[in-house]
């Protein structure tokens, strides 16, 4: 993986928009960044943005693999199956789901888990009503719009920093949803026992205006790279 070197600043922030090559090393670098910020003395208010060009398999952290997806159908397809840091539900990636991580400093407005949720999902909210789009926010961190989800958000908490992170549907082959995953063992009440292809939906908005949009409901404009932030490769997944 990655061993993170930051130039010391009192506060950073920024949006990094990069995709590392195998699906291990996207999940592991947010978590990464997580526990490099929450030892920190700095201030951080940080987006990371990727797109995964393979599918694969994320379950939350208390899923199952048996309980949530088609197991022999994911061998049969070599559809690698792995477990994030955060709760949630079981989601599948690929090619058309951006993804994004919000790194944070717990402050006043996000110091426990119910504001944390109101204070991200409102702002995504917000951010992409000013495209035009009526989105609302749903069983907690689901966005969807005219009841079908395309965003699936969840949060995972330190001492004094937290990672809220999320998927965008924009251009997704939906029907890989239904072949490689299960109803879910757990769904929220507005789902209405729907199944994946009626439940869920593309925003069908550009991922550059996506970026554009998340960053600015945070207040985050500044693009950093992976040069700027120092990063050295240490082989932890070799």
């Amino acid at each position: 993986m990655f061993s993170l070197f930051v130039m010391k600043k009192k506060e950073l922030s920024g949006i990094i928009d990069h995709t590392f090559e195998t699906p291990e090393e996207n999940l592991k670098f947010e978590e990464d960044l997580l526990n490099y910020f929450d030892d920190s003395t700095q201030t951080v208010n940080l987006l990371r943005f990727w797109e995964s060009p393979s599918y694969f398999v994320v379950l939350g952290s208390s899923n199952k693999s048996d309980s949530e997806t088609f197991f022999e159908k994911c061998s049969e397809k070599k559809i690698p199956i792995l477990k994030r840091c955060s709760g949630g539900g079981t989601v599948l990636q690929g090619p058309g789901c951006l993804n994004y991580a919000l790194i944070h400093t717990i402050d006043e407005k996000t110091k426990d888990i119910t504001k944390t949720n109101s204070f991200v999902m409102e702002s995504l909210k917000k951010g992409f009503n000013t495209l035009g789009i009526d989105v609302s926010v749903k069983g907690f961190t689901d966005l969807t719009v005219k009841d079908k989800k395309f965003s699936g958000n969840a949060q995972k908490r330190k001492r004094n920093t937290f990672l809220f992170h999320g998927t965008i549907l924009y251009d997704f082959n939906l029907t890989k949803i239904s072949e490689f995953l299960k109803y879910p063992s757990k769904s929220p009440d507005y789902r209405l026992m729907r199944s994946h292809h009626d439940f869920v939906s593309n925003i069908l908005i550009k991922k550059d205006n996506i970026i554009k949009c998340i960053g600015e409901s945070f207040q985050i404009n500044h693009y950093l790279d992976l040069n700027e932030l120092k990063f050295m490769s240490n082989n932890l997944l070799s």
